[in-house]
């Protein structure tokens, strides 16, 4: 995908997920990309690159799915994270994008780092397919 295409995509996934505010960081910062869904804001990369696009696209799945809101509080974080992953590459797909093998190993990357016991792999059946990479969300 080319630039124009990515920003284009990152545009339709910001009002797919209701975001009223983006305040755009540079890509080199992306772990520090952040959501406030009951502000409707998220804090991540324009979109410009594939990671950058991925990183976004993950932030507005947290915005769409309220994960503030108290009765989604209280799922484990791990599963917020696979929801919110899964959302993005939906809706990626869903606008024209391709979600390349990168994208699924830096995704992979991200999620296994909100994996610390056994009870984590359980929150989502999704989950360990996915970390092993015998599917893609």
């Amino acid at each position: 995908m080319d630039t124009e295409t990515r920003l284009r995509i990152a545009d339709a996934i910001k009002e797919d997920a209701r975001v009223i505010h983006h305040l755009v960081i540079p890509e080199r910062f992306y772990q520090h990309s952040m959501s406030r869904p009951a502000d409707r804001a998220v804090a991540a990369p324009a979109g410009e690159t594939d990671l950058g696009l991925l990183v976004l696209a993950h932030e507005c799945g947290h915005v769409a799915n309220d994960d503030d809101l108290p009765h989604r509080e209280r799922l484990p974080l791990v599963k917020q994270e696979i929801e919110a992953t899964a959302w993005a590459f939906d809706r990626i797909r869903h606008h024209g994008g391709i979600v390349t093998a990168e994208m699924e190993k830096n995704a992979r990357h991200a999620l296994y780092s909100y994996t610390h016991s056994p009870s984590d792999l359980r929150a989502d059946p999704r989950l360990y397919p996915f970390l092993c990479g015998g599917i893609t969300l």
